[in-house]
């Protein structure tokens, strides 16, 4: 999924600061901390278990990325099923 958009520079600043939260099929992103968008996907490989991140029409150097796994806020009722 490549998700792409309008971005307000003049008001929100060059992006430079991302936080991103998936969980699930719903990805929040909060650019700047000023900025944020949120949307839905639904993959349909049983593969799609990464994300990649990327720049469109130029380069990006990312200076720092980290990644932690979210325990279930609800116990998964269908396992063994």
């Amino acid at each position: 999924v490549v998700l792409q958009g309008s971005y307000d520079v003049a008001a929100f600043g060059k992006p430079h600061k991302f936080h991103i939260f998936l969980d699930g099929s719903v990805m929040d992103v909060f650019i700047n901390d000023a900025a944020a968008f949120s949307n839905r996907f639904y993959p349909t490989l049983t593969s799609s278990e990464g994300v990649e991140l990327m720049a469109q029409g130029g380069s990006v150097t990312f200076r720092s990325v980290e990644s932690w796994s979210m325990n279930r806020a609800v116990p998964d009722t269908t396992a063994g099923t």
